[in-house]
C-alpha cells in the first residue's frame, strides 16, 4: 500500500542524497473499500504495538496520503485521525445503502447514473465535518478527480495553495463521482 519514491537529486549529487518519501496510495472500487479499510485497521494495530511515537495515528507514518474515489474517503478519514476500524464499520453499516442491489440497465440511454449519490454524501458528511478545508489538514493529502467538462484530470492537494480553501467534502465527492454510477 505504500510506495517509496525517490526525488531527483540536486545537480551536484555528491553534495546531497536523494530524499525518500513514503506515500500511502489508496485505490477506488466502491465496496472494495471495506477490504482496504480492514487492512488499514490492521496496520494501525501494528503501528500501535510497534512504534514508540506518542502520536500513533497511521497517517503520521507517511509523508502524504493519496486516494481516489472510495480511496479519497479513506485518505480523508486517516488524515482527520479517524480510527480505521471506525471507517471500516461505516462501510459495513452503510454499504448496502450507498450501493443498493446491482441493476445494470439494458442500454445506456442518456447520462442517467445507476445510483443516487445522496446516501454517499450522507456517509461522507458523517465522516468529515462540513467546514474542513484542504488547507486545514494536519498531513499532506492528494486526491485526483476528473473534470468531465474539460476531459482533464484535476489533482487536489493541500500541497497546492490554490486548493487551500476547497472543502474536503466537495473534493471527496468529486473523486467519488464515478461516471455511470453516480451523477457528476
Amino acid at each position: 500500500m505504500s510506495y517509496r519514491l525517490t526525488t531527483r537529486p540536486d545537480p551536484e549529487p555528491d553534495v546531497r542524497k536523494p530524499q525518500q518519501l513514503a506515500i500511502l496510495a489508496l485505490t477506488g472500487g466502491g465496496m472494495r473499500g471495506l477490504f482496504t479499510a480492514r487492512i488499514l485497521e490492521e496496520l494501525q494495530v501494528i503501528r500501535n504495538a510497534h512504534t514508540i511515537d506518542t502520536d500513533k495515528h497511521l497517517h503520521k507514518a507517511f509523508d502524504a496520503v493519496a486516494g481516489t474515489s472510495v480511496g479519497s474517503l479513506l485518505a480523508a478519514g486517516l488524515v482527520l485521525e479517524k480510527d480505521p476500524g471506525d471507517i471500516a464499520d461505516i462501510f459495513t453499516k452503510y454499504g448496502s445503502t450507498i450501493f443498493p442491489a446491482y441493476k445494470r440497465p439494458k442500454l445506456f440511454k442518456g447520462r442517467k447514473a445507476w445510483y443516487d449519490n445522496g446516501p454517499l454524501h450522507d456517509v461522507v458528511c458523517e465522516l468529515i465535518d462540513d467546514d474542513i478545508r484542504l488547507g486545514n489538514l494536519p498531513n499532506n493529502i492528494v486526491i485526483p478527480t476528473f473534470n468531465e467538462s474539460t476531459g482533464e484530470p484535476v489533482v487536489f492537494s493541500n500541497l497546492n495553495t490554490v486548493h487551500s480553501n476547497k472543502k474536503l467534502i466537495d473534493v471527496v465527492m468529486a473523486s467519488a463521482a464515478a461516471p455511470i454510477y453516480f451523477p457528476a
